[in-house]
């Protein structure tokens, strides 16, 4: 009869669901006995969202300890992040006055993992008209 490894001590080092900050988080199971180790399936992620990670074992000397450890399953989630708007503000606050030109203001203080892409280019408009933006009535 081949010897069995005690897996009593095994777990998840997995506690509380990971906040998404830009950056792969990864599951893991800890308290394996020595000659046991883990083959991990979907278990780095880096997106918020909902995720299901396998563990299959496997033992170092086979010939002497059973390897039919059966596969731990862990179900795991990455939040959302939020961001902390209290210190954006527009780059101006002023009246403009229409000259055929475009007139363009900008957000500042925004959180570092804020996407930024599509605030590179200036909110600008050149219509002789009010001109609604985001928590802003452009006067031109």
């Amino acid at each position: 009869n081949k010897a069995r490894f005690d897996m009593s001590g095994a777990y998840w080092d997995y506690s509380e669901p990971f906040v998404y900050d830009g950056r792969p988080k990864t599951v893991s199971v800890a308290g394996l006995p020595d000659g046991v180790s883990a083959e991990y399936f979907n278990a780095t992620e880096t997106d918020a969202g909902a995720y299901t990670s396998t563990a299959k074992f496997s033992v170092k000397d086979p010939d002497n300890y059973e390897d039919n450890i059966p596969d731990m399953m862990l179900d795991w989630c990455i939040e959302k992040a939020s961001f902390d708007m209290s210190e954006v503000r527009w780059q101006e606050n002023r009246e403009f006055s229409y000259d055929g030109d475009t007139k363009g203001i900008w957000l500042t203080g925004l959180p570092d993992l804020f996407p930024k892409a599509s605030l590179w280019e200036p909110l600008g408009r050149s219509l002789p008209e009010g001109y609604p933006a985001p928590g802003l009535l452009w006067c031109i």
